[in-house]
């Protein structure tokens, strides 16, 4: 019984999509893959190897559909977003506190950087006036002899 490259390709595929989605690998890796094969289809394609350019398109194919349900999986394991009604209700209701228990509301966070100004910088310190000279430096130059 003969297995084709198409079916091993995809038997394989298909282990690494199980793997990726139960170790959480990046799922673009299977697109940056998909890529690849297709700068290698053209570049077969170029010196007149239809077949091979053909197989290649094929499996390039395949890897984009799997990058596909990768990210879609990754993007719907990953929905920090959705709340149930109730949740949502809840809320609204504490819209002045943050997400976490104890972490302040965005807006929180910017109106206690207005709480202490800071003084602006304009003058040397005490102990280092003796240092900064007054004028340009043109006109201290004309100065001295």
């Amino acid at each position: 019984m003969a297995v084709s490259y198409t079916e091993l390709f995809v038997g394989l595929l298909a282990a690494y999509a199980l793997y990726s989605v139960w170790v959480r690998l990046d799922p673009r890796y299977p697109v940056a893959g998909a890529l690849l094969l297709l700068v290698a289809a053209a570049l077969s394609q170029a010196a007149d190897a239809t077949d091979a350019a053909n197989r290649l398109a094929e499996f390039a194919f395949l890897l984009l559909a799997a990058g596909v349900l990768l990210l879609l999986i990754d993007h719907l394991r990953a929905e920090p977003g959705v709340h149930p009604p109730e949740e949502l209700l809840a809320g609204r209701e504490m819209a002045g506190q943050g997400a976490h228990e104890g972490e302040p509301a965005p807006d929180e966070v910017l109106e206690r950087l207005q709480e202490e100004p800071v003084a602006p910088v304009d003058a040397p310190g005490d102990d280092h006036h003796e240092d900064e000279r007054s004028g340009d430096a043109e006109d201290q130059d004309r100065q001295q002899p």
